[in-house]
């Protein structure tokens, strides 16, 4: 049971809080403009609601394309000279990784001052601790996400190797 909710997780995670956050975004401002234009009253917390789920949006969005190996590339380099393809897409996840740990890394004493603070949103009123936890959150599946890439290449890789040398004997 626990390892079909983890296999869930692992394949659906990103997608289905991005999907939630992008319904609720288009619902919530759908109310909004229809509320303002329509009855002349306004939602004091709507734009603020869009506004943080936005954020939220993008920073799961960076885990989301790790994991489908879906980030916007250049690939002019690599379609003329195919043999360094492989290479380079390694360093550019190196460098995906770098600026993770550096958003990590600075994110967190970021929180510890705003937890402390104790901040609070203008129009809803939640701890401004919800809003930039999720750049710690994202870049942390980034991480995760880019390990498990190489993880599951080296178990291919080791497998492959097994039956290579099963088929020699």
């Amino acid at each position: 049971m626990v390892v079909k909710v983890l296999r869930w997780l692992d394949a659906n995670l990103e997608k289905v809080l991005l999907c939630i956050f992008l319904a609720v975004i288009a619902i919530v401002m759908f109310v909004s403009i229809i509320l303002r234009f329509v009855f002349s009253h306004s939602l004091t917390w709507s734009d603020e609601l869009a506004r943080y789920l936005f954020v939220w949006t993008g920073a799961l969005g960076v885990s989301f394309a790790t994991k489908n190996n879906s980030h916007i590339r250049v690939d002019v380099i690599p379609t003329l000279i195919p043999k360094i393809s492989i290479p380079l897409s390694v360093l550019g996840d190196i460098a995906l990784g770098t600026i993770a740990v550096m958003l990590i890394s600075g994110s967190i004493p970021f929180l510890k001052i705003l937890a402390r603070t104790g901040q609070l949103s203008g129009g809803m009123q939640i701890p401004m601790t919800f809003v930039y936890v999720s750049f710690t959150i994202g870049f942390s599946l980034t991480l995760f996400r880019l390990a498990q890439k190489y993880v599951l290449l080296l178990v291919g890789y080791i497998r492959k190797s097994e039956q290579k040398k099963g088929e020699q004997k």
